[in-house]
């Protein structure tokens, strides 16, 4: 799996989807004369911006695009420390810059964020755990790296002979201190081999052990990091590292993933913003990453920005869907996915065309209400949550909403992230509320900070839906600012929105993880 970062937004407004208001005390301001406590995130002191003109670098963790300033820190969380959890929304305070990332197997690589000396980092929390949790961390002058990961995980087992080595780390590292520091070793004997470093941008976040011959079977690995391996500062790792794993008793794996577009089908079409696939994975190891690839396009269309759907799954057999963000405008495409295991098996499905169009203007939907509640939980923040109540037109019945993008809020700026509708179809001749209440948050909102609110009046978006027949529409809605709270009562418990590139495994929410045993 590439462990390479995302580029985050800088501005002071982001999306929050699934669990989407924090609600523990952690939100309120830190106290200049008391240390925050503890949380599970690693976070680095501020570190030069080496490529501050790309908006952005190949992710296994969705995040926003970003323009950064002079300095950022990167943040992770390593696996298993917050279990349950499926995203995390990175904000810092007083910079703006922010970041959604997908939180796998209860954690994430590191993901840079515009910061400097003295900031503070807030970090909700998003998933399989009511209330959210929010967290509030102060960047540090100085602070050492560590290893977030390692793949294969300590005590491992049934690991193929064949698999990729690989070491994550929590900040940019020196790539010559690494040679020596990343060891493999067999009853401490040294197993030849070389260490690999990525093709990176000066961001060198990870490093791949390379043996020279394949791994015995039935046998216990050490694979060590030691206090050698220095980040660009030239400061040491905070303490050594050994990780050990045991291979299988079978050869090598040579077996691909095997992956299945389950829809949409070939020569089907897909509305342009929010295109979606139902995809199909199997794999008998370890599945490190899925991409979407266009391989086809009409002629004269811009290419697509197509991006990793996600990274650092294990053992995973399923059916998921994921949103793929691009610039995908309106023709005929080709496109073919790919997954990769973690021995570098990778698997292709089969080309299928589709045909993106632009959605009909045309309503096919009644609006009983929309409008934006303004909450302001504390000093620093509002949050702006839409509130939309609709119906099927006469003559009209099985509507589903595809997404929706928010046009306008005044006082605050855009472009706002889009949010993908999961499942939840508008029963015929019944007022539908689209934005449930989950766990007393709210399910979709945007937030605003660096002492920014809207200065009220009428906030705009637009809705995407299709009919049973599988045409596309697009109604522009209009609706006041109102104040408002945080909702009092527990009215549901399951998210049907995610956020811009962002990937949901919700538990609680079978329609939007659908896993085939």
């Amino acid at each position: 799996m590439r462990s390479s970062t995302r580029r985050a937004s800088k501005g002071g407004l982001v999306a929050l989807v699934g669990l989407a208001l924090a609600c523990s005390d952690a939100t309120m301001q830190p106290d200049p004369g008391k240390p925050l406590p503890p949380t599970p995130f690693v976070v680095s002191n501020p570190v030069p911006d080496l490529a501050p003109s790309l908006s952005e670098h190949p992710a296994s963790h969705p995040a926003a695009l970003a323009t950064f300033g002079s300095s950022v820190i990167y943040i992770s969380l390593p696996p298993g420390a917050i279990p349950g959890a499926t995203g995390a929304s990175i904000h810092d305070r007083r910079a703006g810059s922010s970041a959604n990332v997908v939180v796998v197997n209860g954690g994430f690589d590191p993901v840079a964020v515009g910061a400097a000396v003295g900031d503070t980092i807030e970090v909700v929390v998003l998933g399989a755990v009511a209330p959210s949790l929010s967290y509030l961390i102060v960047v540090s002058e100085k602070t050492r790296p560590t290893v977030v990961r390692t793949s294969p995980p300590s005590h491992k087992r049934d690991v193929p002979l064949n698999t990729i080595i690989l070491v994550v780390f929590s900040e940019p590292m020196d790539s010559a201190s690494l040679t020596s520091a990343v060891t493999l070793t067999d009853g401490g004997l040294p197993i030849s081999g070389k260490v690999v470093i990525s093709p990176n941008s000066g961001e060198i976040l990870d490093a791949t052990f390379v043996p020279d011959a394949p791994l015995a079977p039935l046998t216990t690995y050490q694979l060590q990091i030691a206090g050698t391996a220095r980040d660009r500062d030239g400061d040491p790792i905070t303490i050594p590292v050994q990780a050990d794993f045991t291979t299988s008793a079978l050869s090598a794996d040579v077996s691909p993933p095997v992956i299945t577009i389950l829809s949409p089908g070939p020569g089907d079409t897909m509305p342009v913003g929010f295109p979606r696939f139902l995809v199909r994975l199997d794999e008998d190891h370890d599945l490190m990453e899925i991409d979407y690839e266009m391989l086809d396009q009409q002629p004269g269309g811009a290419p697509p920005d197509i991006r990793s759907a996600f990274g650092g799954l294990t053992d995973y057999i399923g059916t998921n869907w994921h949103s793929v963000e691009s610039q995908i405008g309106p023709g005929d495409y080709m496109f073919q996915m790919r997954a990769s295991d973690g021995s570098g098996n990778v698997g292709t499905s089969a080309q299928i065309p589709l045909t993106f169009v632009d959605p009909d203007p045309q309503p096919r939907i009644v609006v009983r209400s929309f409008s934006v509640v303004e909450v302001n939980p504390n000093p620093d923040f509002w949050y702006y949550a839409p509130q939309l109540v609709v119906a099927d037109a006469p003559g009209q019945s099985g509507l589903e909403p595809v997404g929706v993008e928010m046009l306008a809020i005044p006082g605050l700026q855009s472009p706002f992230p889009q949010a993908w509708a999961l499942s939840q179809a508008i029963p015929p001749a019944q007022d539908t509320p689209l934005f449930h209440e989950v766990y007393g948050d709210y399910e979709l909102s945007y937030f605003a900070a660096d002492g920014h609110r809207s200065s009220g009046g009428q906030a705009s978006m637009r809705l995407t839906y299709r009919d049973t027949e599988g045409h596309y529409y697009i109604t522009t809605l209009t609706g006041p600012i109102v104040s408002g709270g945080l909702p009092g009562t527990y009215s549901g418990g399951c998210g049907h929105w995610i956020g811009e590139g962002v990937v949901s495994a919700n538990s609680r929410c079978p329609a939007a993880l659908r896993v085939t045993p």
